[in-house]
């Protein structure tokens, strides 16, 4: 191996512009089928040889656990069963919302797995960081791809998509989280609760049609969460009052997410959101085009 200085690794967020649930598998896990896309809210991952002679974790933010129940030390793990690399210190920046819907602990063990490759030249292929990373979470191929995708299976099949069209985006990640086992436990299949057009939206990312897309986004998750925290419905509503071409929530919630076209209007639709939600994070960000 080379010489392993250390290294950062930037990890962007995600959200889903569909999500529709199938059948329970054999394993416990829904099948799923999905459009993802990336956005440019990152978490830094930076990674060392440790000293102690043993994983090491640390956080700037104290209320993430930063022991073996992290994905960030069970992505490392992963890596020296696989690659017999030796212990590392993981210093984690965290940027992208805690329990928020955005594949922010999937997004950290992505950037562990790559920059392990990287830091010790493995020379291991994005499939091969893909198998890898399937066995940590199911979003983490996803968050190794990155851009956009069609993500399959329990999530872990991932097909990349043509960029999607770039647009704006303003976040809001209310105070209170939702668990993602309860969102699935909860979810039923109901007429009221059409899937995502996940074949138009495939077609209109193709065609950059951002209008297109946004008349075919879907989350069969968010009715339950919707009925369960009002807070919600009126953030989706509100941001569409601001001029959102469309509003939604993201995976399990709770945060909802607007698509603007132009970045000054985002900008006014950030500030009025803060004042209306003073008790929800609301951050603005973009569409990314690749990792």
């Amino acid at each position: 191996m080379s010489s392993q200085q250390p290294i950062t690794v930037l990890a962007p967020g995600k959200i889903n512009l569909a999500l529709n649930v199938g059948k329970t598998r054999a394993d416990g896990f829904h099948e799923v089928d999905m459009i993802m896309q990336q956005v440019s809210v990152f978490d830094e991952v930076r990674l060392s040889v440790s000293e102690s002679g043993s994983v090491e974790m640390v956080c700037d933010n104290e209320t993430l656990e930063t022991d073996e129940s992290n994905l960030c030390v069970k992505a490392f793990r992963a890596m020296e069963k696989a690659c017999h690399v030796p212990p590392v210190r993981i210093e984690l920046v965290k940027r992208i919302p805690i329990a928020a819907g955005m594949a922010g602990g999937s997004t950290d063990a992505a950037a562990v797995i790559r920059g392990i490759n990287r830091m010790f030249s493995l020379g291991l292929s994005l499939e091969e960081e893909c198998a890898i990373g399937a066995q940590i979470g199911s979003d983490v191929p996803f968050c190794l791809v990155g851009g956009c995708a069609r993500c399959v299976g329990r999530g872990e099949i991932v097909r990349p998509l043509s960029a999607y069209p770039k647009c704006h985006l303003v976040l809001v990640k209310p105070s209170f989280a939702i668990s993602t086992p309860w969102s699935y436990r909860v979810y039923k299949e109901e007429a009221d609760n059409p899937p995502a057009d996940i074949e138009a939206m495939s077609e209109a990312i193709l065609e950059g049609d951002l209008r297109g897309v946004c008349a075919a986004m879907g989350n069969q998750l968010a009715k339950a969460a919707e009925e369960a925290h009002p807070q919600i419905v009126a953030i989706r509503a509100f941001l569409e009052a601001q001029g959102a071409v469309r509003a939604m929530m993201t995976g399990s919630g709770p945060t909802v997410f607007g698509v603007f076209e132009e970045e000054a209007a985002a900008e006014m639709a950030l500030q009025a959101v803060s004042a209306e939600f003073p008790d929800c994070r609301a951050l603005r960000c973009e569409t990314l085009s690749e990792t």
